[in-house]
């Protein structure tokens, strides 16, 4: 044999060893064994996430099992995980005993612990990553009560009885909610995390109760299709909010897009991470035990950006995922190859072409992680791109609390210097006259004031609903400004800050204009000017009039002026500068916009000598043709309820009419209670369920009832009182701070007969209370004809259709002896209280006066146009006695039945 051959022939064995132990070089390091307790999409969504990462790595087996939701299969199939001697388990359980015991056993057997769910269930374990499900309740909870304004009834649909998740979002829910007393879960069933059992136990609910303002769902899983009606109703639409924002299925995107969801908060599964820590734990790299993962909600402000992200971070992923497999497609075909490569260096053949291919597979491999780097580079730019968004969120978030936490502290001032005023008088008897009346002057004047700042924040709510407009009347400008300087002499004193005027004092300046937005535009500029001007300043005011029909307001202050960061910003809604102290916001912003509703401008500039000067432009007629009635000068109005005014009109008769006067608030009651205690029976009841009760109870002759109430609102107790048989009949005035027309017009429409807006005079509350009860007496007085039809007010049809079957039931069993009382309040379904207060309140007498009555009528009909005996006509009229019907008849008509027939035959 040729020496070369030998040489060859020798380093066969050799070549043929690398080559089986390159074949091998891919084998599993790590086996890693996952157990879920349901197919669900939030763990499939887990599942694929770490099966990605898994592949990606390339040297790690995983073994899954799912319980497909069976207590029972999910231990079997962590002891059958067990027994396989894995490196680690993961493992998402059910919170029961059984399954904590074979965890706990695992765990004490060696094997290292990671759980990405249920870290209540046990302390063994080895490392948890997960959500914390009692944060995502009150992170729901925070946001519907955002949602709602802190007021509403909520629906809770929960998951599964006993399960640990079902538990904590509950509890973490109701703890949030528990901070808003106006907002209250009414129920809390489960719906088995199953959409037609929730849609069950929510038909279940609107069918015996109102229909609930919001649906907390435990899970996008509960969604059913028939939610969304509900959640689309154009009229009176029910929100729904639910958890697992980003799984697959039912996907929260397109619920929220197109079935009427308003929100879902993200359950995250990082899958990624989970499989990181796994691999963490298998080196013996540093970790930490407990990582709970934050929450975030999707709604109808981010899903479209969100949608296009999970679009675009899916497309990444399944990209990812296709490389990975076809990386694997790879692998497996070079490992056939260098099987052969084993059989050719055994047949001393293919060494070059074997090692092209090495070489341009290298290169591939090559190319694939250059393009795995590119995609990891735009998930970064994306991921930037979400945090910018967050920060936007955050930011407008920070505006809104600003504007609430302001906006408490400027109403805590006023409140403050009415409250201090009363408590003296109340507590200082001996005070003289002028230090009550100046006690009374700060009260008043902090009350005009109060009452500006929640007029300024009333109308910015209309200029943001596009209602607001202008109402023009000819005034005085300078007497205008004359009026409201003193207002702000006492704050001015208190810094010692001179305020000055010019053009003012003794100029007459005719304009056609709103009177409330010019006042408010000089309200908020004093206010600014007062802020920011610091102690021993001096303020100016001036007023001009132009050449070409304008006139010009000037506020000049010799603060520190603007800064040129702040000044674009300066009448925005909302912007406050870095330095400002308190405000809401809002001043500024409602000046630009009124004087642009009156064809102006409000401009501002930095004073050479240091400070702001903002000016205001307006037209002295921005509005055409003026009629004669506007030019009139209009009487001021009284806008809050003065003590003083109130006159004393006490009724001639001897028993006072009931008035039943309904609000959460106390103080509003007993202010009801000293005004009218002395002419009226006042009753109080301080919410509308409570209203109600003693409404069928005593059935007052008027119902004086606030709206906005917890437990039963204004509107849904006037329902129930108009459509109750024994309370239909009662007047019903409102009494709200709410004043839109739309609004007015719903109450009306419910059947209340007077609306009555806040701020309210005393005189006029009780005029509308006499109107009222006049009405009712009238309506006595046409039933026993002392009226005439046309005089008086149309009757309530229900009350018209309840007398009409009074007279008739009264009619048909008049001959019946042992009919009574009793007998005809059970036929017409009413008590004998209610019977008798709602007959006597409607006809002026009692249910027995009128059956008396009745029967005395027959029975004088019947001894005119019959020959029937007394006796007969006394027992056809249902008189046992005939000598007891003749007392009766002789003390209703002053004759008795004998003298009656010999006076109709003579």
């Amino acid at each position: 044999m040729p020496s070369q051959l030998k040489k060859k022939v020798r380093f066969l064995p050799l070549l043929v060893i690398v080559s089986l132990l390159i074949s091998c070089s891919r084998s599993e390091q790590y086996t890693i064994g996952v157990s879920l307790y349901g197919a669900y999409s939030w763990r499939l969504k887990l599942l694929q996430e770490i099966s990605l990462e898994a592949r990606i790595r390339g040297d790690v087996r995983l073994v899954v099992e799912d319980a497909d939701n069976d207590v029972a299969s999910q231990v079997r199939q962590i002891r059958r995980l067990a027994k396989k001697n894995p490196d680690l388990l993961i493992i998402s359980p059910y919170y029961d005993d059984q399954v904590k015991q074979v965890i706990e056993e695992v765990y004490d057997s060696g094997i290292p612990i990671l759980l990405v769910d249920g870290r209540k269930l046990t302390d063994k374990y080895t490392a948890f990553l997960g959500a914390d499900n009692y944060e995502i309740g009150v992170s729901v909870g925070s946001y519907v009560a955002e949602l709602l304004g802190g007021r509403g009834r909520i629906l809770e649909i929960q998951g599964k009885e006993g399960d640990s998740t079902s538990i904590m979002r509950h509890e973490g829910f109701l703890s949030a909610c528990s901070r808003y007393p106006h907002m209250r879960v009414v129920a809390s069933p489960y719906g088995q995390y199953l959409d037609s059992v929730a849609y069950g136990q929510f038909n279940q609910y609107i069918n015996n109760n109102e229909k609930p303002d919001l649906v907390f769902l435990h899970s996008d899983g509960m969604w059913n299709e028939e939610f969304k009606t509900y959640a689309l109703n154009p009229d009176d639409p029910v929100r729904f909010v639910g958890i697992d924002a980003l799984s697959a299925e039912p996907s929260a995107i397109n619920l929220i897009k197109n079935f009427g969801m308003t929100a879902s908060f993200e359950y995250p599964t990082r899958g990624d991470r989970v499989f990181r820590l796994a691999i963490d734990i298998l080196e013996r790299r540093p970790f930490q035990r407990t990582q709970v993962l934050p929450t975030g909600v999707m709604d109808e402000h981010n899903v479209e950006i969100i949608s296009s992200q999970k679009v675009s971070l899916d497309e990444y992923s399944a990209r990812i995922y296709a490389q990975q497999t076809y990386l694997s497609s790879l692998s497996e075909r070079f490992h056939l190859i260098q099987m052969l490569l084993v059989v050719l260096f055994v047949l001393l053949l293919g060494f070059v072409a074997a090692t092209y291919m090495i070489y341009k597979t290298s290169r591939r491999n090559l190319k694939l992680r250059e393009d795995m780097e590119e995609q990891a580079g735009r998930l970064v730019e994306t991921n930037a791109s979400l945090e910018q968004l967050n920060q936007r969120i955050s930011h407008d978030a920070e505006q809104k609390l600003s504007f609430f936490t302001n906006i408490s502290h400027e109403i805590r001032t006023p409140v403050t210097l009415i409250a201090t005023p009363i408590q003296q008088l109340e507590s200082n008897p001996d005070l003289s006259g002028a230090q009550r009346q100046k006690l009374l002057h700060i009260a008043g004047r902090n009350t005009d004031r109060l009452l500006h700042l929640v007029n300024d924040i009333l109308d910015y709510r209309k200029i943001s609903d596009g209602s607001m407009t202008p109402k023009p009347e000819w005034f005085d400008m300078a007497e205008l400004l004359r009026s409201h300087l003193p207002l702000f002499s006492l704050e001015a004193e208190k810094g010692c800050i001179n305020i000055r005027s010019v053009g003012i004092e003794t100029n007459v300046l005719k304009i056609h204009a709103d009177r409330k937005m010019v006042s408010s535009i000089f309200f908020n500029l004093m206010s600014n000017a007062l802020k920011y001007t610091p102690q021993g300043g001096t303020i100016t005011v001036e007023l001009s009039e132009g050449a070409d029909k304008i006139f010009t307001l000037t506020v000049t202050d010799t603060g520190e002026g603007i800064s040129p960061e702040a000044r674009p910003h300066i009448f925005d809604s909302f912007y406050q500068s870095p330095d400002a102290s308190g405000g809401t916001g809002i001043g500024l912003a409602l000046v630009k916009t009124y004087a642009e509703l009156h064809g102006g401008s409000v401009t501002v500039e930095d004073v050479p000598s240091g400070g702001a000067c903002f000016a205001v432009v307006i037209p002295l007629n921005p509005f055409p043709k003026p009629s004669e009635e506007d030019q009139k000068e209009p009487e001021s109005k009284v806008n809050i309820l003065d003590e003083r005014r109130v006159t004393h009109d006490v009724p001639s008769r001897g028993e006072l009419p009931k008035i039943l006067i309904i609000d959460d608030n106390d103080e509003v009651c007993n202010v009801f209670i000293s005004l009218f205690s002395h002419e009226y029976d006042i009753l109080t009841a301080s919410n509308g369920k409570a209203g109600y009760d003693l409404a069928l109870e005593l059935v007052p002759d008027a119902i004086v009832c606030d709206v906005m109430m917890p437990v039963m609102d204004g509107l849904a107790l006037l329902q129930k009182l108009k459509t109750t048989l024994a309370t239909c009949h009662i007047p019903v005035i409102l009494l709200t701070a709410r004043t839109l027309d739309q609004q007015r017009i719903e109450g009306l429409d419910q059947g209340a007969d007077a609306y009555i807006a806040k701020p309210f005079s005393a005189d006029h509350l009780r005029a509308q209370i006499n109107n009222l009860l006049r009405n009712r007496r009238m309506l006595r007085d046409l039933f026993e004809g002392k009226a005439q039809a046309e005089s008086t007010p149309v009757m309530n049809p229900r009350d018209v259709d309840f007398l009409n079957k009074f007279k008739e039931y009264i009619e048909e069993h008049l001959e019946e002896a042992d009919f009574n009382v009793e007998s005809l309040s059970e036929k017409m379904f009413l008590s004998r209280s209610q019977l008798y207060l709602k007959v006597k309140a409607l006809t002026g007498m009692s249910p027995i006066e009128h059956l008396r009555s009745a029967r005395m009528k027959r029975a004088h009909h019947l001894l005119l146009t019959t020959g029937l005996s007394i006796s007969e006509i006394a027992y056809s009229v249902g008189f046992t006695l005939p000598n007891h019907f003749s007392k009766i008849f002789h003390q209703e008509y002053g004759i008795t039945p004998s003298q009656l027939r010999k006076g109709s035959s003579n």
